[in-house]
């Protein structure tokens, strides 16, 4: 009840700002709305995909994101396309919605990572796509890249070499 109390009082109200203060009750209502999705309720899902949808801010809209893909529902690759739909034609949005998928929390991501390196907008050539995919889930997703089946290092350790070959 206090989470959701917390997430009701920080919602943004009109024009997002981006004072100190307003950042504040964003970055507090974010923590509350993470809180809230662990409990893997309808309810609280159709809030956060409310926020995904409804976001007049970017923060908004990555967080409602992240929380949406972190869960196993079909709400999380629905707003993953619809992302994806909007963005598709800014580089730098693009890679942050690469980069949520590998580091991503559900036991498929690495089958995901693999898949996006072969998604039509993912380019080796492209040092940041790679970053995006391959180094955030080296770097960013501890559980899923240090699997005890040693694939997310066989993953990493052959675009370590792909990359040598072209560099």
């Amino acid at each position: 009840d206090e989470w959701q109390r917390v997430f009701a009082t920080n919602r943004d109200v009109g024009e997002c700002s981006i004072d100190a203060a307003a950042m504040a009750r964003r970055s507090l209502k974010n923590t509350a709305l993470g809180y809230l999705m662990e409990l893997d309720d309808v309810g609280i899902r159709r809030m956060c995909v409310e926020q995904f949808h409804a976001g007049n801010n970017m923060t908004d809209v990555v967080t409602a994101l992240v929380f949406l893909i972190n869960n196993e529902g079909a709400e999380g690759d629905a707003a993953l396309a619809t992302f994806y739909s909007q963005w598709q034609g800014d580089n730098l949005v693009l890679d942050k919605w690469f980069a949520i998928q590998s580091t991503c929390r559900r036991p498929d991501t690495l089958q995901r990572v693999v898949a996006l390196t072969r998604h039509s907008a993912f380019n080796i050539k492209n040092p940041n796509r790679v970053r995006a995919v391959v180094g955030a889930f080296a770097h960013g997703n501890h559980v899923r890249f240090h699997d005890r089946s040693g694939a997310g290092y066989t993953l990493l350790g052959d675009y370590v070499v792909a990359l040598n070959a072209l560099n």
